[in-house]
């Protein structure tokens, strides 16, 4: 998408003004989506991670998979992009996160979610660290859908020294107090023309902000 090479371009102008080796820790939920045409590999942190890695830019991952096929397959597509995989970790909770996605007459999508996913189980150990070593932190709302990874973003988020919070808002898991914490933890926000008006009606609705960081 034209709008998501823009974001990345940006980023990546930042983060290499910043250093001259720059570094970026992004951390979300990996997942799986299931399209009528095909299966992808997706999530926004991730896919994030892979167009930061081909611009030449040292793209650490943070998430966690599954025991299984999906995740081995994860790991390795994100280690042929480039993208610095030390950080994923496999977990026993749940499988890989995978997604439905159908696609009505006019070609808007909606999504059925496999809950729990192993992305809900994002530790929280080393995260604060890994954020803080890196130039910038990209995070989504959706990966703070469950309280596990939600206080593992909530933890790098507070130790980066610039977060970029793409706000991903997929139904039923839009709650307020969750996104308007994350919008409100970044230092940039990336958001399409639907997600505006539903973002700032939920900061306004909600009356405990949480972690906020100076614009």
């Amino acid at each position: 998408m034209r709008l998501f090479g823009s974001f990345v371009a940006v980023l990546s102008a930042l983060v290499s003004a910043a250093a001259a080796a720059p570094s970026v820790l992004c951390i979300g939920e990996t997942l799986f989506d299931g399209l009528p045409s095909a299966i992808y590999l997706g999530g926004a942190p991730l896919n994030v991670a892979c167009h930061l890695a081909q611009a030449g830019v040292r793209a650490r991952y943070l998430s966690a998979v599954g025991h299984d096929r999906l995740g081995t397959e994860a790991v390795r597509r994100l280690q042929a992009q480039g993208v610095d995989t030390d950080l994923i970790v496999q977990v026993r909770e749940a499988e890989t996160g995978f997604v439905t996605v159908e696609l009505d007459r006019s070609g808007d999508a909606s999504y059925t979610f496999v809950t729990p996913a192993a992305w809900d189980f994002i530790p929280t150990a080393g995260a604060a660290a890994a954020a803080k070593s890196a130039d910038a932190l990209v995070f989504g709302s959706l990966g703070m859908r469950a309280e596990g990874s939600r206080a593992a973003i909530r933890a790098a988020a507070a130790a980066a020294s610039f977060a970029v919070c793409d706000i991903n808002l997929r139904p039923p898991f839009v709650e307020a107090a969750v996104v308007a914490d994350a919008a409100r933890s970044a230092d940039l926000l990336k958001l399409n023309d639907e997600e505006l008006v539903p973002l700032a009606s939920m900061l306004l609705e909600t009356t405990e902000a949480g972690p906020s960081r100076e614009l």
